[in-house]
């Protein structure tokens, strides 16, 4: 999967932990977005109440995985797709859009 980095208006950096972001330079302010941990039925994804998760503070991704790689991987597809894509960009030449270049005309 590919590393989503996300360059806030205000010229903060989000992204899932990495070792690899360390290429970027010094990491500031890291925080824990969720848990991936063993539950009752199998693997267990929750969020946690950190602010930046907005709306999806202490939300439940899902229960009961087989595998760790299968919850690990549904957490990162969660993340990325409803938290680090969450707040519109604005491009050159002034055309809103989402993080993944989606216009947001009409919205």
């Amino acid at each position: 999967m590919d590393k989503l980095i996300v360059i806030r208006p205000d010229g903060s950096v989000e992204s899932l932990y990495d070792d690899c972001l360390h290429a970027l330079g010094r990491v500031h302010g890291t925080a824990r977005a969720s848990h991936v941990e063993p539950g009752e039925n199998g693997w267990d994804v929750v969020l946690t109440d950190d602010p930046r998760n907005g709306k999806w503070r202490g939300h439940v991704v899902g229960r009961g995985y087989l595998t760790r790689k299968e919850a690990l991987d549904a957490e990162v597809a969660f993340i990325n797709a409803n938290i680090l894509r969450r707040v519109p960009e604005v491009c050159h030449g002034g055309e809103r859009t989402d993080c993944a270049g989606q216009g947001l005309a009409g919205r």
